[in-house]
């Protein structure tokens, strides 16, 4: 397999807050001893799989090739015990349920494996799908805006470079909580 990623290039990582959480583009299986290196111990995945996508719109490269790379990565990280959330959130933050519910499983994530070393969040380039639901978990866990929340993963992020909206997309999910909005509920613009 190639030596960087199908869609972005080599691995490139940012931390949010040393030893806890971080932020990167799409990892592949040889990214694996980086991702040991750094102490990563659980991955939320933002990425969308498209695994069986002959068009080739996945973040992995669609078709046959992009399937291998996420199957090889898939094996990686089983055989390293590095468990994954799967999020696939499809064409940037667009692709995200308006009701929040990708922010849900990352935040439930989050919660059962922060204690147990570093957390990566990534997506495809880590600007926009990954920068917001990192905005959705600091901005649950401190009790701050959206807009406070992707602020702060905007000045520690190298990567980041979210929606204008994905701040409204994380103040309606906080106003909702986990079970999200009642069916007649106006989402974010």
């Amino acid at each position: 397999m190639s030596t960087d990623s199908p869609s972005m290039g080599p691995f490139k990582h940012c931390w949010i807050e040393e030893g806890r959480l971080l932020h990167s583009n799409l990892p592949l299986a040889h990214d694996l001893q980086a991702l040991r290196e750094l102490g990563v111990a659980s991955i939320i995945n933002c990425a969308a799989t498209g695994v069986g996508d002959p068009d080739g719109l996945a973040d992995y490269g669609g078709g046959e090739r992009g399937d291998a790379f996420r199957r090889e990565l898939e094996d990686a990280l089983r055989a390293a015990g590095i468990p994954e959330t799967q999020l696939d959130i499809p064409f940037g933050m667009a692709g995200m349920n308006r009701d929040g519910a990708e922010l849900s499983r990352a935040w439930e994530h989050y919660l059962a494996r922060r204690d147990r070393g570093v957390v990566l969040v990534h997506c495809r380039a880590g600007q926009d799908r990954s920068a917001t639901v990192l905005g959705g978990i600091i901005a649950r866990r401190d009790g701050l805006s959206g807009r406070d929340a992707i602020e702060l993963v905007r000045e520690r992020s190298c990567l980041a470079d979210p929606d204008p909206r994905a701040a409204d997309l994380i103040d309606h999910w906080l106003a909702f909580g986990d079970e999200g909005p009642p069916e007649d509920a106006e989402g974010p613009a």
